[in-house]
């Protein structure tokens, strides 16, 4: 299986323990589906600065291919967190070259090659999905953005959308009922302490989770989303992949950092 992942990168710097981490959705995903044994390649921007290269050299060392990541002129994304107890708490986020970010003709042909994207609304790619759908899967991460404003045209052209929320109620329900589309073969939103809840057009599905000793949440719906779409992609069920996705959110949540 080819992955890809195209998006954001950044460096989370931990104000309070003095110590930064190589992160970001699309950086995450591409790390957790290498480590479940996926070939996996990350397309982005970094500054040719020293977090830059730090992004660089810690993919290349866990086997990601960042052969077709840009490489700017200018400052590196950096995400600044605190931790609460065991819950992280973003401060501020400076974008950096991510910004002028824009994929490319050999970009486009990387797109055509492979089996699997993700993208997030970081990655600065929404109006190019659709005419680069090709014959890949799609999986996109709205996170809490349910406002989003290109939410309806991405999930036009995406076949699986993952959001973040806090409990199923109503809201949610009627929320992933409203984005399921014909195109669509699944709408998802993890609800942290309350697992997941799934939705394929005809009926919900749903996932709890199990309690473990909880270190740093930084990376837990990025390895929730890589989880259930390599279980997907193993065509493996609905069920299957909300408990893949938590046991591979289980896995992160247990040391610093996303990875």
């Amino acid at each position: 299986m080819k992955t890809l992942a195209i998006g954001d990168n950044c460096i989370d710097h931990y104000v309070n323990r003095g110590q930064k981490y190589v992160g970001g959705c699309s950086v995450n995903f591409a790390v957790y589906m290498c480590q479940m044994g996926a070939e996996s390649a990350y397309l982005g921007a970094v500054g040719n600065d020293e977090n830059g290269r730090l992004v660089l050299k810690e993919l290349q060392d866990v086997k990601v291919d960042v052969s077709r990541v840009h490489v700017m002129e200018g400052e590196t994304a950096v995400t600044e967190v605190d931790l609460e107890g065991n819950d992280r708490k973003f401060l501020a986020y400076r974008q950096g070259v991510l910004e002028q970010f824009k994929l490319n003709t050999k970009d486009e042909e990387l797109i055509q090659s492979v089996d699997l994207i993700h993208t997030s609304v970081y990655g600065n790619i929404d109006e190019k999905i659709a005419d680069l759908s090709g014959k890949a899967v799609w999986c996109y991460d709205f996170g809490n953005k349910l406002d989003y404003k290109n939410r309806d045209q991405v999930l036009d052209a995406v076949q699986y959308a993952f959001f973040s929320y806090t409990k199923e109620d109503e809201f949610i329900r009627d929320y992933l009922k409203n984005a399921y589309r014909n195109s669509t073969k699944c709408v998802i939103a993890t609800l942290g302490e309350n697992g997941s809840i799934a939705y394929d057009g005809e009926k919900f599905y749903r996932h709890g989770i199990r309690k473990v000793e909880t270190v740093d949440t930084i990376g837990a719906g990025d390895s929730f989303i890589a989880g259930f779409m390599f279980a997907r992609m193993n065509e493996k069920d609905i069920l299957s992949c909300l408990q893949a996705g938590a046991s591979k959110a289980e896995e992160t949540i247990q040391h610093f950092g996303a990875f």
